[in-house]
């Protein structure tokens, strides 16, 4: 039977397995498929070191031509790509062993094992790569059989292979498909012939040119070493949810509160006792606002509710909630642009990045949650400053419908006007009073709302980014700004709205006759006027619920459109977390 095997333990048994060659031992291969007469169907090949290697190709050849790709490709989302990488990475090596000899297990094997016992440092799973097996079968190959079996060194070989390129698929591409997620999650696809980076590179030189080179997935991953540690303790105490803390006020749950906020670094006092360890004085209430800042909830310092909620988050979640978010990394571009945007949609900001140097932040305006802001990567090619706008039909139907069936002079009081839908240019406004308004249960294919320029109360406000894509997904600015004062800020259908919209465009403009009063005065004009950009600037609209901010502190938000549940089934967390479980036990 083969056991669950500790990943500390295989990190101790390593050395030992590896020490242990075949030396001199008969290397036989088995010349049929008939088990019941073995004996018959073995042929000797000689000692170690007597066969030719133009054999053991040969062998190889006729292994990988029939080979079975459910029994080394064990990833159900990308079985088909895997299993085309594996074949083509043999070819490449002229269907040489690559991680195995007659005598032993080679030192680049070695290296392969030592990182996929460590591969949750990442995010990901040892048992996607059969790490256990590969070990068992280690042992098999090399310590307990009397003979070299030069069948059973092909199949070590190969499984080590698909190990390998799951692997390094895993780190590079992603676990899953990102598009899976569902149909607002757009992904841009990266290069999938991995293979032609790795055959001919050893282990170590082929990782480095895979993992996600930026800074951000760096911090996010050493951040969970940390939430891993802290799990492994046991994981930090619960507030009782009833519990309520005002300043200055004693209480007997206040050490329990600091012990809290000391695990996550949010309280930096320590927890020896004094004086004042019942009272709810200042340096608690700065850790308590600390916490609430890193979880996008109004930092007043207040023990309430929703705080207490986000405290009695276990650790095992934040672990899950963190791995999710790795894998988000890795489904970004390898090259986010020199001038870059990136609107992450939990946080509802928008950074401005320049060389990878945080430029500024701006507050936005997300999507609802049954008006997906979707998540894409586009360019922002022009701005137009008092743009007309199209009223989405939706929101014509569910707003201002009802209002003009009761009085159709509604549409001229708020300014809008009505085009046959043919009529693209909106040339020819309609008469509203001509249609029978009561008839007509929503807008439909005749006709389409459209809002004038003007500086007036715009749907959508006085600038338009222009980021042409399938979604018809941009950015402008909101004619309420007030909505810019609440923490949580999904408000809009599917469009992203900015709070200094005069500043983004400085930015994106990058020229001294754009300057923010000329940005204002064009955006108040009465027709509609475009600016072509010099150059196209990239725009990443994210889902990021868990990461580190350019100062270094862990960030967590609320999963607004449900996507961590869904990755966290596909990606199977709570399964792993078992099996995980399950090898200490046994």
């Amino acid at each position: 039977m083969k056991l669950g095997i500790n990943i500390s333990l295989i990190l101790l048994c390593l050395p030992g397995i590896f020490l242990c060659g075949c030396g001199q031992k008969t290397v036989i291969v088995q010349t049929g498929n008939d088990s019941s007469a073995i004996e018959e169907n073995v042929e000797s090949l000689g000692e170690v070191n007597e066969v030719p290697k133009e054999l053991v190709q040969q062998y190889m050849l006729a292994s990988i031509d029939t080979i079975d790709s459910r029994r080394y490709i064990r990833d159900p989302h990308f079985h088909r790509i895997l299993f085309k990488e594996l074949k083509t990475y043999y070819r490449l090596n002229d269907y040489n062993l690559v991680w195995s000899t007659l005598s032993s297990p080679t030192n680049e094997a070695k290296t392969l094992l030592n990182q996929l016992a460590l591969c949750e440092e990442h995010g990901l799973f040892s048992e996607n790569y059969q790490l256990d097996e590969l070990v068992n079968l280690i042992s098999e190959v090399y310590i307990y059989s009397s003979e070299v079996n030069v069948s059973q060194v092909i199949h070590l070989d190969i499984m080590l292979s698909a190990a390998y390129i799951t692997y390094a698929w895993h780190l590079y591409n992603g676990q899953i498909e990102a598009s899976d997620l569902g149909e607002y999650w757009h992904s841009s696809r990266k290069h999938t012939e991995l293979s032609l980076y790795l055959a001919d590179k050893g282990f170590k030189e082929g990782v480095r040119l895979i993992i996600p080179k930026r800074q951000a997935y760096d911090n996010l991953r050493k951040k969970l070493a940390i939430y891993l540690s802290i799990e492994e303790e046991g994981g930090w105490p619960l507030i009782p949810d009833s519990v309520r803390m005002y300043p200055g006020e004693s209480h007997e749950l206040i050490y329990l509160l600091r012990e809290r906020l000391f695990y996550t670094n949010d309280y930096k006092k320590g927890l020896a006792k004094t004086s004042t360890e019942y009272v709810y004085g200042p340096e608690l209430q700065n850790a308590v606002s600390t916490f609430q800042k890193r979880h996008g909830l109004a930092p007043d310092g207040l023990l309430n509710k929703e705080t207490i909620a986000a405290m009695n988050v276990s650790v095992e979640e934040r672990v899950d909630q963190i791995k999710i978010n790795l894998e988000r990394f890795r489904w970004l571009p390898d090259d986010l642009g020199d001038l870059h945007l990136l609107v992450n949609i939990p946080e509802f900001m928008v950074k401005i990045y320049k060389k990878e140097k945080l430029m500024d932040a701006l507050k936005v305006i997300v999507g609802k949650a049954d008006h997906q802001t979707p998540i894409l990567h586009d360019q922002v090619e022009y701005i137009t400053f008092s743009p007309s706008w199209s009223v989405p039909d939706q929101a014509f139907n569910r707003k201002i419908l009802p209002k003009v069936k009761e009085n159709p002079e509604y549409l001229d009081k708020i300014g809008y006007r009505l085009y046959a839908r043919s009529d693209v240019k909106g040339e020819r406004p309609l008469d509203i009073r001509s249609i029978q308004w009561k008839d007509l249960k929503i807008i439909n294919n005749d006709y389409r709302a459209v809002h004038p320029p003007g500086p007036n109360d715009n749907i959508h406000g006085q600038i338009k980014f222009a980021m042409p894509n399938s979604e018809d997904l941009f950015l402008c600015d909101a004619s309420t700004t007030s909505l810019f004062d609440f923490s949580f800020r999904a408000f809009n259908y599917s469009s992203i709205s900015v709070e200094k919209p005069e500043l983004l465009a400085k930015y994106l403009l990058n020229d001294r006759k754009w300057d923010v009063r000329r940005i204002k005065a064009s955006m108040s004009q009465h027709t509609p006027e475009s600016t072509i950009l010099k150059e196209k600037t990239p725009v990443h609209v994210v889902y990021f619920t868990a990461w580190v901010d350019d100062e270094g502190v862990m960030q967590f938000r609320d999963d607004i459109y449900g996507y961590d549940i869904r990755q966290a089934e596909l990606m199977q967390l709570e399964e792993h977390r078992w099996l995980k479980e399950q090898s200490f036990i046994e």
